[in-house]
């Protein structure tokens, strides 16, 4: 009982060895405890740690993500690049139309002036 507590480091302490020898074994009992702990603890952590390669691995595998994230938002930019381009042409094309029809209504105007001068001479 003494050696389970004492190994598991409970330590509850209503047992307690009272002898040289039994106060030897504790002791013993307890650098065992922390020994078996410590190599439990590493063999546990080495097996859950990635290797070196496989660290490559991941890495390589987040570059070539980063880069299609990199050209999909690219591509989305030009694409809203050449939408508004696209609309803003057709605001221009529609300026130029306007101004376009007032320049033919302002010949028109001139001529319907000379024409109604002339029926006035």
């Amino acid at each position: 009982w003494l050696t389970v507590i004492t190994m598991t480091t409970v330590g509850y302490g209503d047992l307690y060895p009272t002898t040289f020898l039994g106060r030897m074994v504790s002791i013993l009992a307890s650098f065992a405890a922390v020994i078996l702990l410590a190599v439990t603890i590493n063999l546990v952590i080495s097996q859950l740690s990635l290797t070196r390669t496989e660290n490559k691995v991941i890495e390589v595998m987040d570059r070539i993500s980063l880069r299609r994230e990199l050209k999909l938002r690219a591509v989305v930019v030009l694409q809203r690049w050449a939408r508004a381009y696209i609309r803003y042409m057709r605001i221009e094309r529609t300026k130029l139309l306007q101004a376009r029809k007032g320049y033919i209504a302002i010949t028109e105007l001139k001529s319907a002036e000379r024409q109604n001068l002339e029926l006035r001479q």
